[in-house]
C-alpha cells in the first residue's frame, strides 16, 4: 500500500493544496520557509488519527471553514480516499473506492499496530520530535521498549511486563508502606482480641440475669400505677378545661349580647331616619329606558349630523361639477348619461378612431401613388428623348415612329409586335393583381399571382425583343427599333402607375367621406340630448363622465338629506319621551332640544339612584335587624346552656374543690405523680435494655465463632498473599536478570540496524549503540570503546543517534503500519558535510523498502537526495508561500 496523493481541503493556512504523484520510494518535497511542509506532515498525521481539538495550541485551525482534506492511498488491486472533516472525536472518517473492491476498514489496516504517539515520533517526525523517541522511555511509554519486543518476537513488551510483576510485589507487602499483607496482619490480631473478650463476659452473664428479673417485675408495677395515674390525670384535666371553657363562654356570650343589643338599637334609628322618592321609583322602568337609549340617541344625532353635512358635501360637489362640465344643474340632470347617449358616444369614439386611422393610411398610399408616378413620368420622359421623341409622346407616337422604320413588314414582324405587346399585357396585369389584389384587398392568392404573371410577362417580352431585333434590317434601325420599344414600356409603366395614384386618391376620399359622415351621425345625436353639436367623440365621452360624476353628487345628496331627516325624527321622538317622563315625575322644565334632554335625563338619573339606595338601605338594615334579634336569642341560649353545663361538673367534686381554682390545683398534684412515676420507669426501663443487651452479647456464641472462623480466614489469606508476594518479587528479579543479560549478550536486530546505519552516517567514529531498558538514556561507544550516554553527545551526532534508530525501527516494521509512508522533516539541517552523506544514503537504502517523504528547503539536500534515491525518486517543488 502506497500514499500517492495528499489533498488538503483545509488545514491550518493550507487551502485546496494538492501534494502529488508521490513515489512508491523516495518522493522529495522541496520549498522554502513557510511554504506549508510541516502543516503536511500535521495534516497526514490528523487524517490517519482524527483532527487535534480546537483548544490545542496546534489546531490548524483555517480562516474560515471547517478543517477537511483526504490522502489517495492504492496498491496493486486499486485505489482508494481516506477522507476526514471536522467533527467530535478528531472528525467523521471515511474510505471511499476509486478503484477497485470496497475496503471500509483500510484506515486500520493501515496503522495496524502503530498509534498515534508513535506515528508522531517514529513515521511522521521532524527536528522537534528527534529526541522523543529517548524522552518517550524516560516517561515510562512503549516505543523504545518496543524495540526489544519486535526484535525477540513477542506480542509484549517485557520490560513493561517486569514493572507490572513490580508493581504487584509492592501492592503486596512493603515493610515501611499500608499493603494488603499489612493489613491482614492487623486484621488477624483484632479477631483474636475478640475471642479474648468473649470468654471473659461469660463470668458476669448468672449476675446479670438475677437483675434483670428484679427489674422486670419493678416494671410490672411501675406500669400499673402509670397507668392509673393517667387515668386520674385525664378525668381531673377533662373536667378543669371543660369548666374553664364553659365559664369563658358564658363570659364572652354576655358581651356579645350587649354589644349586639347596642348595634340592633343603632340599626332602628338608622332605618327611620332614611326617606325614599317613591315618585321617581314609580316611573323607574321608563326612566332606564329613556337612560339605555341615550347612547344609541347620541350616535342617532351624530350620524343626522354627519349626513347633513354629507349632504352639503354633495351639493357643493356637484355645483363643481355643473360648473366644470360649462352645463346648468337643471341641464345636468336632464341629460341621460348612463342609456343609450353613452352607447352611441362610445360606439362613435371607437368608430370615428379607426376611421381616422383609416383616413391617414389611405392619405398616405395616395401620397406614395403619386410619387411612385412621378418617377415613372421622369423614366418614360427620359426613355421617349432616347428615341428621339418628344417627352410627352404617347402610344400612338411610339407606333408611328415605328411604322416609320418598317413601312413594309412582312407578315411575320406583325406577329412578333402583336407577342410584344401581349407579354407586355401580362406583365402589367400581373403587376396589376398584385397591387390591387394582394396589397390593397389582402388576398393571399393575388399576392403569389400577380408576381408570377409579372415575372411570365417580362420574360416573354425580353425573348419577343431579342427576336425582333434579330429581324430588323440594319443596325441603326435595330438600334432605334430597340430605344422605341424601351420607351413603349416605360410609358407603359407610367400610364399604370398613374392609374395607381388616381386609384389611391379615389380611396382617401372615400374614407374621408365615410369619416365625416360619422361624425355627422354624432353631432345628431348630441343635438338630439342638447349637447353641442361639434363636440368631438373623446370631449363627448369626458362630458358623460363629468355629467355622470356630477347625477352620483346629486343623488348621494339627496340620500343623505332624507337620512338626515329620517334620523332627525327619531331624535325628536326621544326628546319628547323624556320630557313626558321629567312632568310625570314633578321635575318642570322645559325640553326642547337633545342637550336638554339629556341634562333632564341625568337628573332623573342621579334621583332614581338615590331612592333606590334609600330603599336597598332600608331593606338591608330591615334585614340585619331581624338577623340581630335571632342572633340575640342564640346568644342568651347558649349562655345559659355554658353556665349549666359548669354547674353540672363542679357538683360531683367535694365544696373544697368545686370552683375552677380547687380543679386546677387537683391536676397539678395528679400531674406531679405521673411525673415521679414516669421518671422511675424510664430509669428501670433504661438499666434493664443495658442488663439485656449485654446479657445478648454473652448468650450470643456465634459472635466467638465468628471471631474463630475470621481468624482462620485471614491466617489462610495471608499465606496466600505470601505466596504471591513470593511469585511476583522472584518473577520481576529473573526477568530483570535476563534483561541485563539479553543487553550484555544480544542486542535486538533493530538497535543492530540502527548501530549500522548510525557508524555509517559518522564514518565509523561510534561503533556500538546500546539501548537499556530501564534506563532513561541511549548510550554509544566509540572507536575508542569509551561509553557515553546520549545527553553527553552533540546536538548533531544525538541528532544522527536518532535518526538512525528511528530508520532501524522501521526497517524492521514489515508487519506494523504496512500502509504508513515515513515523513520526515528538514531533519538534516545540523549535519556537516560528511555526516550528511551518510545519512542521505541511510534514508535513500529505507526507500527502497518502505515509502519515504522527505521535506526541505535545502536544495542541495534534495538534490543529493534525488541522486541517492535514484530512478525511481521524484520530486515535487512547493514554490508558493502560504
Amino acid at each position: 500500500m502506497r500514499l500517492r496523493r495528499i489533498e488538503v481541503v483545509r488545514f491550518g493556512a493550507l487551502e485546496d493544496r494538492t501534494v502529488g504523484d508521490l513515489s512508491d520510494g523516495l518522493t522529495v518535497v522541496h520549498g522554502p520557509n513557510e511554504a506549508g511542509k510541516s502543516t503536511l506532515i500535521a495534516f497526514v498525521r490528523s487524517v490517519l488519527y482524527g483532527f487535534p481539538t480546537k483548544s490545542r495550541p496546534d489546531a490548524y485551525l483555517p480562516l474560515g471553514g471547517e478543517r477537511a482534506g483526504r490522502l489517495i492511498v492504492e496498491d496493486e488491486n486499486g485505489q482508494w480516499a481516506i477522507e476526514r472533516r471536522d467533527g467530535p472525536k478528531g472528525g467523521p472518517v471515511v474510505v471511499r473506492t476509486l478503484r477497485g473492491p470496497d475496503r471500509p476498514d483500510l484506515l486500520a489496516e493501515i496503522t495496524r499496530g502503530v498509534d498515534e504517539n508513535a506515528y508522531r515520533v517514529v513515521f511522521g517526525f521532524g527536528l522537534d520530535e528527534m529526541a522523543k523517541i529517548e524522552e518517550a522511555r524516560g516517561n515510562n511509554e512503549s516505543i523504545a521498549g518496543a524495540l526489544y519486543a519486535a526484535s525477540a518476537g513477542l506480542s509484549v513488551n517485557p520490560d513493561e511486563v517486569r514493572k507490572e510483576l513490580e508493581s504487584e510485589r509492592d501492592a503486596l507487602f512493603l515493610p515501611r508502606g499500608e499493603r494488603e499483607i499489612s493489613k491482614l496482619l492487623r486484621s488477624l490480631a483484632e479477631a483474636r482480641t475478640r475471642i479474648k473478650e468473649a470468654r471473659e463476659a461469660g463470668q458476669r452473664y448468672a449476675e446479670d440475669r438475677a437483675r434483670l428479673e428484679d427489674l422486670e417485675r419493678e416494671l410490672e408495677e411501675l406500669k400499673l400505677r402509670a397507668e392509673e395515674a393517667q387515668g386520674v390525670t385525664r378525668r381531673i384535666s377533662a373536667d378543669h378545661e371543660r369548666v374553664k371553657g364553659a365559664l369563658e363562654r358564658a363570659e364572652k356570650l354576655a358581651a356579645e349580647r350587649q354589644r349586639v343589643g347596642e348595634t340592633l338599637a343603632a340599626l332602628r334609628a338608622d332605618a327611620a331616619s332614611i326617606e325614599v322618592d317613591e315618585q321617581v321609583l314609580s316611573a323607574a322602568d321608563d326612566i332606564e329606558a329613556l337612560v339605555h337609549r341615550q347612547a344609541p340617541t347620541q350616535q342617532t344625532v351624530q350620524e343626522a349630523e354627519r349626513r347633513r353635512e354629507q349632504a352639503r358635501r354633495e351639493a357643493d360637489s356637484f355645483e363643481r361639477a355643473c360648473a366644470a362640465a360649462g352645463l346648468s344643474p337643471e341641464t345636468v340632470r336632464a341629460i341621460p348619461a348612463s342609456g343609450p347617449l353613452a352607447s352611441a358616444v362610445s360606439g362613435a369614439r371607437d368608430d370615428i378612431a379607426g376611421l381616422e386611422a383609416e383616413v391617414a393610411a389611405r392619405r398616405r398610399e395616395h401620397e406614395n401613388a403619386e410619387a411612385s408616378a412621378e418617377r415613372e413620368r421622369q423614366a418614360a420622359a427620359r426613355a421617349l428623348e432616347q428615341a428621339g421623341l418628344d417627352g410627352n409622346a404617347t402610344q400612338e407616337d411610339i407606333d408611328r415612329a415605328l411604322a416609320e422604320i418598317e413601312p413594309a413588314e412582312e407578315p411575320t414582324a406583325h406577329g412578333g409586335r402583336r407577342n410584344i405587346t401581349l407579354a407586355a399585357v401580362v406583365a402589367l396585369l400581373g403587376l396589376f393583381i398584385f397591387v390591387v389584389g394582394g396589397v390593397w384587398l389582402k388576398e393571399k392568392v393575388s399576392l403569389v399571382a400577380g408576381p408570377v404573371f409579372t415575372v411570365l410577362g417580362i420574360l416573354a417580352l425580353i425573348k419577343e425583343l431579342r427576336t425582333g431585333a434579330a429581324r430588323a434590317s440594319g443596325p441603326e434601325a435595330a438600334r432605334r427599333r430597340r430605344l422605341l420599344d424601351v420607351a413603349r414600356v416605360a410609358v407603359q409603366r407610367y400610364e399604370s402607375a398613374r392609374a395607381e395614384a388616381e386609384r389611391a386618391r379615389i380611396d382617401a376620399k372615400l374614407a374621408e367621406d365615410t369619416l365625416a359622415a360619422r361624425k355627422e351621425i354624432l353631432a345628431q345625436e348630441l343635438a338630439k340630448h342638447g349637447l353641442p353639436r361639434d363636440l368631438e367623440a373623446r370631449a363627448a365621452a369626458a362630458l358623460l363622465e363629468a355629467v355622470r360624476e356630477a347625477q352620483r353628487h346629486d343623488a348621494e345628496a339627496c340620500t343623505a338629506k332624507a337620512e338626515a331627516e329620517r334620523l332627525q325624527e327619531s331624535v325628536d321622538r326621544f326628546v319628547h319621551e323624556v320630557g313626558s317622563v321629567a312632568e310625570g315625575v314633578g321635575y318642570a322644565r322645559l325640553v326642547a332640544t337633545f342637550e336638554d334632554a339629556t341634562s333632564v335625563l341625568s337628573v332623573l338619573a342621579e334621583r332614581l339612584k338615590q331612592a333606590r339606595n334609600g330603599e336597598e338601605r332600608v331593606r338591608a338594615i330591615q334585614a340585619q335587624v331581624a338577623q340581630i334579634e335571632a342572633q340575640l336569642s342564640e346568644i342568651a341560649r347558649q349562655q345559659t346552656e355554658a353556665e349549666s353545663e359548669a354547674r353540672a361538673v363542679l357538683e360531683r367534686y367535694e365544696q373544697a374543690y368545686a370552683s375552677l381554682e380547687g380543679l386546677r390545683a387537683m391536676l397539678e398534684e395528679a400531674q406531679r405523680n405521673e411525673a415521679e412515676i414516669a421518671s422511675r420507669r424510664e430509669e428501670v426501663a433504661s438499666e434493664r435494655s443495658r442488663l439485656e443487651e449485654r446479657l445478648r452479647a454473652l448468650s450470643d456464641d456465634d459472635q466467638a465463632a465468628q471471631a474463630r472462623l475470621d481468624e482462620a480466614a485471614l491466617t489462610q489469606r495471608i499465606e496466600q498473599a505470601a505466596e504471591e508476594y513470593l511469585v511476583a518479587a522472584l518473577g520481576a528479579r529473573l526477568l530483570a536478570q535476563a534483561q541485563d543479560l539479553y543487553e550484555r549478550e544480544r542486542q535486538p536486530d533493530v538497535i543492530k540496524d540502527a548501530e549500522r546505519i548510525f557508524r555509517g552516517i559518522t564514518g565509523g567514529r561510534y561503533a556500538q549503540v546500546i539501548v537499556p531498558i530501564r534506563t532513561g538514556r541511549i548510550e554509544v561507544y566509540d572507536d575508542r570503546a569509551a561509553a557515553k550516554d546520549s545527553g553527553k553527545l552533540s546536538k548533531g551526532t544525538a541528532e544522527a543517534l536518532y535518526l538512525a534508530l528511528r530508520l532501524g525501527l522501521v526497517g524492521r516494521l514489515d508487519g506494523v503500519g504496512p500502509g504508513l509512508p515515513m515523513l520526515i522533516d528538514d531533519v538534516l539541517a545540523n549535519f556537516d558535510p560528511e555526516r550528511l552523506d551518510g545519512a542521505v544514503q541511510a534514508i535513500a537504502d529505507l526507500s527502497r523498502t518502505r515509502q519515504v517523504v522527505f521535506f526541505t528547503c535545502h536544495e542541495r539536500i534534495a538534490e543529493m537526495l534525488l541522486e541517492a534515491g535514484g530512478t525511481d525518486a521524484v520530486r515535487i517543488d512547493l514554490s508558493a508561500r502560504i
